[in-house]
């Protein structure tokens, strides 16, 4: 069992030693390097673990690592995955052995080792060849059995992959990264067909959303999403909730990682030009969620970019779909002063904290309402949804009064 790992960037291609992360007890400490500090380098996360020569950061956060760098790793869905590749290598391991395995496959630029003199390689995906073999793979896991050799190690590709749904990295030959994400035994309706058409009527409704692909695996649908913190070369990543430190949170939960306004705020702190454009986008969002009944937005399912010159920005909008499992209209997040009910009263009565007034936060509900309204039908049918999913998608979605 390991405790203690190297931290790794290669930001924009430029591979630098970051710092070291270590477990002790039930508390995580983190520590840059002195030369990351010497030479300026961005802090991998600035409201948390701002750049500072030998001093030592300590959290009791998730697994006692910090969540910058859990990011980095395995969520539900790759655990899950090396409990079937490894099963007596996971009973054992520690937090930092799992990330020092998934190392190189993860999201943003974070890598990790054990050493300081072995150097961590970044891993390519499968190619879509393998799409259809990887869906049989990933159904295996789901299902409670082992899958055979060749679908084993093309799994190795999933081991960093976020979030509860089966899923696995893609790399094409012109080195553009996806992720293709497949559906699960324990769907309740075709989940790759309604989250593309969601996604793309985001783009639609004037948010900057993840490029996606709807694809035909065997008898099995999946959704191809265009990894956004690879598009300008590899850019480092850090969830909301990873920037969020509840140690120090106090118990109102307004206005911290329970809400929308505490995202704002967020990136407010973070270091980066146009931050008024994202708490905007950042509203739209939230209205757009509203409507067709996302309420499983949680701060996970929100993120920011950062560059090679340490500029911040709010990530593309993913894991965009109506909720099915939780039929009412409580968020994950709070919506305003209301709490996490997804009335458009709340959504109104707390705009001021996106730094928008009365008549713009109704102007931005109209038309995404109206988007909503004419598009998601024919992108439905466009992602061939099953005639029952789009019934139930359509239904999902409410809408606001017009003397808003």
């Amino acid at each position: 069992m390991t405790n203690s790992c190297i931290v790794w960037s290669d930001l924009g291609g430029q591979l630098v030693r970051v710092g070291l992360a270590e477990t002790r007890g039930r508390s995580g400490v983190f520590n840059y390097v002195d030369a990351y500090v010497q030479d300026r380098m961005p802090a991998i996360d600035p409201i948390n673990l701002p750049l500072a020569s030998r001093r030592i950061f300590t959290t009791s956060g998730v697994a006692n690592v910090w969540g910058v760098l859990n990011d980095a790793g395995p969520d539900s869905w790759g655990k899950k995955v090396l409990k079937v590749l490894e099963p007596d290598w996971l009973a054992g391991a520690s937090p930092i052995d799992i990330l020092i395995k998934s190392s190189g496959r993860g999201v943003g630029s974070l890598m990790f080792t054990e050493k300081v003199n072995d150097q961590p390689v970044r891993q390519r995906g499968i190619s879509r060849a393998d799409l259809n073999a990887a869906a049989e793979g990933a159904h295996t896991v789901e299902i409670g059995e082992i899958p055979r050799a060749q679908l084993r190690e093309l799994l190795r590709a999933s081991v960093s992959a976020g979030g509860m749904h089966p899923k696995i990295a893609v790399t094409d030959p012109d080195g553009s990264e996806w992720l293709a994400k497949f559906r699960s035994v324990e769907d309740i309706v075709d989940t790759p067909c309604v989250e593309g058409a969601s996604m793309q009527l985001a783009k639609l409704c004037g948010i900057d959303a993840a490029d996606v692909l709807c694809t035909a695996t065997a008898e099995r649908s999946s959704l191809l999403v265009r990894r956004f913190d690879r598009e300008n070369g590899i850019e480092h990543y850090a969830s909301a909730d990873a920037l969020f430190n509840r140690d120090r949170l106090a118990g109102d939960r307004r206005g911290t990682w329970a809400s929308y306004a505490g995202v704002a705020n967020l990136r407010r702190q973070l270091p980066g030009h146009g931050v008024g454009e994202d708490l905007r986008e950042l509203f739209r969002r939230m209205v757009f969620n509203v409507i067709i009944g996302n309420t499983d937005d949680h701060a996970r399912n929100h993120g920011f970019v950062m560059n090679t010159r340490g500029q911040w920005r709010l990530s593309k909008a993913f894991d965009v779909l109506p909720n099915f499992r939780n039929q009412n209209r409580e968020h994950a997040l709070e919506i305003g002063p209301r709490g996490t009910e997804g009335s458009f009263e709340n959504v109104m009565e707390g705009a001021a904290d996106f730094g928008l007034d009365a008549a713009a936060a109704a102007g931005i509900v109209q038309e995404v309402a109206a988007g909503v309204r004419e598009h998601f039908p024919g992108l439905l049918d466009q992602a061939r949804c099953p005639p029952a999913d789009k019934t139930l998608s359509i239904a999902r979605c409410h809408y606001p009064p017009a003397d808003l």
